[in-house]
């Protein structure tokens, strides 16, 4: 089913099913502009859709003339065993030099995109996503999940599916939502949520990821031309993700030229996995003015935090944050050189200080679950909330600059509480 050039479209009710040459070639629902005049159709409404059996689920495009659609919804819809994507928005590259972008105004409520395999015999791209926003300009993604996707993507395929990611995009954000036991076929990608190269005034924010092969949250940038800038990730969950590819661990900052990123407020909880031993927290070389704050790591026989050597206090400052190994060697490794002690890390590098004093703690936060929660669904997230108040107030919460989306007072859990210093995505139950 194709809406070409056009708006004012309301579809709803529908189950949409494709065979097999579908499945190698169309979207089984595509909105598509390449009107020549600038026009951009607005209002197409999608509800209560079931698409599975085609190359994409759902496509939102623009020709190379760069104009798309204007105040597209999509609510209450299922896109599953589709094989490159479950849900796709696209248009011409974007320079971020002079930034256009095809699309305005996206929103997606209630999606879910799952089984999603990829395309073993694809090599030269990535296939087996559930949902992907590029080149929009304003987009809200609520209560939406992806899970169990790429499977099947080649093994020796140059990029990797990933649940929800963005990419070309400005003024994107993820919230409530969720993306677990997604896969990759290949050595990359696998990830749960993920801010991609040209993703600017962004965030991911109280959002849940767990058992994906891939990071749970990673924001990543291809080239160093200032195309990633001013991004928030707060408030969210990642339990035990890496499992197939842990190099880049739960929490991945990677790749060239990241501005201006906040990472606050955020639980991890790790523990190795069979394919290897990633950290908690990864920083590589290539960013600047990122601040790692008030976030909660807690791991298991893996580091901490695995940094790129040259990474000042100048690119990266990490304040407020605590640090729990709860079984195996309390482990930051910065450059060449490892750290056994909080205190130790502190004084060679000048992180986990404020003003002269130090900050952050190795604390136990003695989590509802345990030492180590295991969560293995949505529900399981209450487990990884304090069950006492040792981290109550041991935060630094400085605000974040006014360029930065901002994060909000509420937690994962959309409770709040007096004081703004919270360590971690929950409050104490």
């Amino acid at each position: 089913m194709t809406v070409h050039d056009t708006g004012g479209v309301r579809i709803r009710g529908l189950v949409l099913r494709g065979a097999a040459a579908a499945r190698a070639h169309d979207p089984g629902l595509h909105l598509y502009n390449d009107r020549a005049d600038g026009a951009r159709p607005s209002g197409v409404h999608v509800t209560d859709v079931d698409v599975a059996g085609f190359r994409i689920g759902l496509a939102v495009g623009a020709s190379s003339h760069g104009i798309g659609f204007r105040g597209v919804s999509v609510d209450r819809t299922r896109l599953h065993g589709n094989k490159d994507a479950g849900f796709l928005s696209y248009g011409p590259e974007v320079d971020p030099a002079r930034p256009a972008y095809a699309h305005r105004d996206l929103t997606l409520t209630e999606v879910t995109a799952y089984d999603n395999p990829g395309d073993p015999g694809v090599h030269d791209r990535h296939t087996g996503d559930g949902i992907v926003i590029g080149s929009v300009r304003g987009a809200a993604l609520r209560h939406v999940e992806a899970h169990d996707n790429g499977a099947r993507a080649a093994h020796d395929a140059s990029e990797g599916p990933v649940g929800v990611w963005a990419y070309d995009a400005a003024r994107v954000v993820v919230e409530h939502s969720a993306a677990y036991r997604n896969h990759t076929g290949s050595h990359v990608d696998g990830a749960g949520f993920g801010l991609d190269s040209n993703v600017t005034d962004s965030a991911l924010r109280r959002n849940i990821s767990f058992g994906n092969d891939g990071p749970g949250f990673y924001v990543y940038q291809r080239r160093a031309d200032g195309g990633h800038a001013r991004n928030t990730i707060s408030d969210n969950i990642s339990a035990d993700d890496g499992r197939e590819l842990p190099r880049h661990g739960a929490l991945a900052v990677y790749g060239d030229d990241i501005r201006d990123l906040a990472i606050v407020r955020n639980t991890v909880i790790l523990s190795r996995a069979p394919a290897g031993a990633g950290p908690a927290l990864r920083l590589q070389a290539g960013e600047r003015d990122v601040v790692v704050r008030d976030n909660l790591l807690v791991t298991a026989d893996v580091p901490l935090v695995v940094a790129d050597a040259g990474l000042e206090p100048a690119d990266v400052v990490l304040q407020g944050n605590a640090y729990r190994s709860v079984r195996g060697p309390w482990e930051v490794r910065w450059g060449a050189r490892s750290y056994d002690a909080l205190a130790s890390w502190r004084a060679a590098g000048g992180q986990e200080t404020l003003d002269g004093r130090s900050t952050g703690h190795t604390l136990d936060p003695c989590l509802t679950g345990g030492p180590l929660p295991r969560i293995r669904s949505v529900d399981d997230a209450a487990s990884a909330a304090p069950a006492c108040d040792a981290l109550t107030g041991a935060g630094v919460a400085l605000p974040l600059p006014p360029h930065l989306p901002a994060a909000g007072d509420a937690d994962w859990s959309g409770r709040s509480a007096a004081t703004g210093a919270r360590v971690g995505a929950l409050l104490p139950r």
